[in-house]
């Protein structure tokens, strides 16, 4: 019953966002995820120009030039990150807006205020960039492990594409969850026990921020926004932040 109350509140949370957006004027942050789209967009187009005017047939030849092929390879390394991961993209590359945003709607929800320093922010930054690189090489691994067993375990095939969504979900609405988490002071592997704990709010979060991606163009703006706000909102529903004893009280902004 657990996991379904938490899932509930983090689906919830989502439909909180908009008006609390609206409510405090932080439409401002949309700004950055659409600079970082645009690049995205005009960088993916690039890239995949760049790899399509790369001759595969060199590879069948019996004498390779090894550094070509190695330069193939980084190629579509770098087309499959820009295609098939970018919303761990999204949130490395927008890790100080994420951060300051989570910070920004706890302290509209409870009052609290958090003493700035750029060694801190730094560290919020940097914890960021890890959790979402962590979760992102973790993601990859298991559904590498699915498919393998996929092959030998027919059973398991019907089964690929929701054990696919479901991990990412849980992984994306942790990355998000994680800046709520380090202003708790709580440490990555105290973070892991927690997000494993309440697995129903971190899967819905994650959920509706992938969701959000199917949206072509909008979404990569929408998803990051909605989604730093909505986890911000869930936690304080389960955790009460106006608890957090590492907060420096303020009044609640009305």
């Amino acid at each position: 019953m657990k996991f379904f109350k938490n899932f509930y509140i983090g689906i919830a949370s989502y439909f909180k966002t908009p008006q609390f957006i609206f409510k405090y004027g932080l439409w401002f942050y949309f700004l950055f995820p659409l600079i970082l789209l645009l690049a995205i967009v005009f960088g993916g187009d690039f890239l995949e120009e760049e790899l399509k005017k790369v001759n595969f047939s060199m590879l069948e030849e019996e004498n390779i030039d090894y550094y070509k092929v190695l330069f193939i390879g980084i190629k579509a390394i770098l087309v499959f990150v820009a295609v098939k991961l970018y919303k761990y993209i999204v949130l490395i590359l927008l890790s100080p807006v994420l951060s300051v945003l989570s910070s920004v709607t706890e302290k509209k929800l409870t009052g609290n205020r958090y003493k700035f320093s750029f060694k801190q922010f730094w560290r919020d930054i940097e914890r960021g960039i890890k959790i979402a690189l962590r979760n992102m090489l973790i993601e990859i691994v298991l559904i590498v492990i699915w498919f393998v067993l996929a092959m030998f375990i027919e059973v398991l095939n019907p089964y690929t594409t929701y054990f696919v969504l479901v991990v990412g979900f849980f992984f994306y609405g942790f990355s998000l969850v994680d800046y709520t988490n380090e202003r708790r002071r709580l440490s990555i592997e105290e973070s892991v026990r927690f997000v494993r704990k309440h697995r129903g709010l971190v899967i819905a979060t994650g959920s509706i921020f992938s969701l959000l991606f199917l949206i072509p163009y909008a979404g990569a703006v929408l998803a990051p926004i909605l989604g730093i706000v909505a986890a911000t909102i869930g936690m304080h529903e389960v955790v009460d932040l106006s608890q957090n004893e590492h907060a420096v009280k303020t009044e609640k902004t009305t």
